[in-house]
């Protein structure tokens, strides 16, 4: 089970990611808005004092814009995103002498966990596009890690399996990967840890609804379509 949980953790990144870059774009927002304000005081104070009405609508204005700050301490996806890099940099360390990559792992792992696989299953759990996927099976059988083969049931489908040597590599890898999640949960309770992954794996789920239903809005559309920006979209084209 220390694996799954090792697993979780790294598919979260790619939700993490998206939410960090909103971060860093509404800090610098903020920052230029900040600079056009200091700009703004010095220049009244270079002329006459300031008229009263106006600096009440300055004050306004300013905690106007102080309350849509975020506080990254308390940002779930800033939190979630430097714990999955952090973990990430941490582990590939120790992949890079196998010569395999954090996907490899992933891949590996879920299979080792799951069993065979087809790779459209394998693509939702290890959160790897599908068209990525298909180039890293095909890289990995080469490497005689995994097996590739026709679904019985349905021939244009592809299931994925391990092979002895994959297996042989999980083997070697998963206590690593066990002894990663020990470092980073020291200190917490078992009451803390199961809240915790209960609490992500809740957020996932929430996630992946919002994922689906804006894959079937750009199927609809035909092109790439905002899920939660749609409101703010068009203003900002328009600046």
């Amino acid at each position: 089970m220390a694996k799954a949980h090792t697993i979780h953790a790294l598919a979260i990144i790619a939700i993490a990611v998206a939410g960090f870059f909103f971060v860093k774009a509404s800090i610098h927002v903020d920052f230029s808005e900040r600079c056009h304000s200091l700009e703004m005081t010095y220049t009244s104070k270079r002329g006459s004092m300031a008229h009263p009405r106006k600096d009440s609508a300055t004050r306004k204005a300013g905690r106007s814009r102080n309350a849509i700050l975020i506080d990254l301490d308390q940002y779930l996806p800033y939190l979630i995103n430097r714990v999955g890099n952090t973990l990430v940099q941490l582990f590939s360390r120790d992949l890079a002498q196998f010569d395999i990559s954090v996907p490899m792992w992933r891949v590996i792992a879920v299979l080792g966990e799951r069993g065979d696989l087809r790779l459209v299953d394998l693509s939702s759990m290890t959160s790897i596009d599908a068209s990525t996927l298909s180039r890293l099976t095909e890289t990995m059988q080469r490497r005689k890690l995994l097996g590739r083969s026709r679904s019985p049931q349905n021939k244009r489908e592809i299931v994925i399996s391990t092979t002895p040597k994959g297996q042989e590599l999980l083997r070697i890898l998963t206590p690593i990967a066990a002894a990663y999640e020990r470092e980073m949960t020291v200190g917490l309770s078992a009451l803390d840890l199961a809240t915790t992954r209960e609490a992500l794996r809740q957020m996932f789920a929430r996630l992946a609804e919002l994922r689906a239903k804006a894959t079937q809005e750009m199927s609809r559309a035909r092109r790439q379509m905002p899920v939660l920006a749609k409101h703010v979209v068009g203003p900002f084209r328009g600046i």
